[in-house]
């Protein structure tokens, strides 16, 4: 029998030759955990590293594309599906964002939970307001809308994220 596989029914950890047996298995265990952990980090490395480079360098030219397509097939979505994939344009509203001053005023106007500042009830007040006046409150910023284009790929079969976009 060799040191791979384990030991027979009956045996105990009664000394130590059977303690040491039982912690060289665990050690080579451990190690050869850690020696796969590493491996599988290095090659999602580098497998983010080429979905990255095809994206930086095809990415654009993509975009332009489904663009075109998009307007070519006169859909009403802007999303083109491709292959059980697809490539979608989506246009971000404006939105309130906060800034740095934001938790200060939040909790001087009272928009507190004890005993931190409500940000999320400040940013509804502040948006009440800019929709009623036009003006903006303290602590807050207004984001221009902006259009994003995305790729959505099928989930593998482990049901991985998707690779980052950078």
């Amino acid at each position: 029998m060799d040191d791979t596989t384990d030991k027979p029914e009956g045996f105990h950890i009664d000394s130590e030759s059977s303690a040491a047996w039982l912690l060289r298995k665990l050690r080579q265990i451990s190690e050869e955990r850690d020696a796969v952990r590493e491996a599988t980090d290095q090659r999602l490395r580098e497998l983010d590293a080429d979905y990255s480079r095809l994206l930086g360098r095809f990415g654009g030219e993509l975009e332009a594309w489904a663009r075109q397509e998009a307007e070519t097939r006169h859909r009403k979505t802007i999303t083109v599906p491709l292959a059980g994939c697809s490539v979608a344009f989506r246009t971000n509203a404006a939105r309130l964002l906060d800034t740095e001053e934001a938790g200060e005023i939040a909790i001087t106007l009272g928009f507190t939970k004890a005993p931190t500042p409500d940000l999320i009830a400040y940013r509804k007040h502040a948006q009440a307001h800019l929709e009623a006046t036009g003006e903006l409150l303290p602590g807050v910023v207004l984001t221009e809308a902006r259009e994003s284009f995305s790729i959505r790929l099928p989930k593998s079969k482990g049901g991985s994220e998707e690779p980052p976009t950078d």
